[in-house]
């Protein structure tokens, strides 16, 4: 049985199945329309427009951390860079695992760091600003 609104009177109805059915108070007729279950949430899903950028900015701050890391001055960017690609490389790991919360707040954390690794990476600039504005797609 599910209770339904008469749209005649306001008159609230047991009715035990879909189909055409009668306020007994007003006497409208009207078609009862089978209920749907809602679609769970899955609390660990975590959307591709956060993920993906997470993983592209991680392999190139590696690249980009190696490589200003061989020059001789370089290793003051590149330490960095190379440190921010590991915590990258583990939340990912975590994807799926954690709640998508969770996960969104904690990208949302490192997105900063990758701002400023934008100074020398371009694409982790851009993989941060688009992690940033996706993240109020996490439920």
């Amino acid at each position: 049985m599910a209770i339904y609104t008469c749209p005649g009177c306001g008159q609230q109805l047991d009715i035990p199945q879909p189909g055409l059915a009668a306020c007994g108070h007003c006497r409208t007729q009207f078609h009862v329309q089978p209920l749907v279950a809602a679609q769970p949430i899955d609390p660990l899903h975590t959307p591709a427009e956060i993920t993906v950028p997470l993983i592209i900015s991680g392999v190139t701050n590696l690249l980009a951390g190696l490589a200003w890391t061989a020059t001789c001055l370089g290793a003051i960017i590149g330490i960095p860079m190379l440190t921010l690609s590991i915590f990258e490389f583990r939340l990912y790991s975590k994807n799926g695992h954690i709640p998508a919360k969770k996960f969104s707040d904690s990208v949302g954390i490192i997105a900063c760091f990758e701002i400023f690794a934008g100074f020398f990476n371009l694409i982790s600039f851009v993989c941060a600003m688009v992690i940033l504005l996706n993240r109020g797609k996490v439920r």
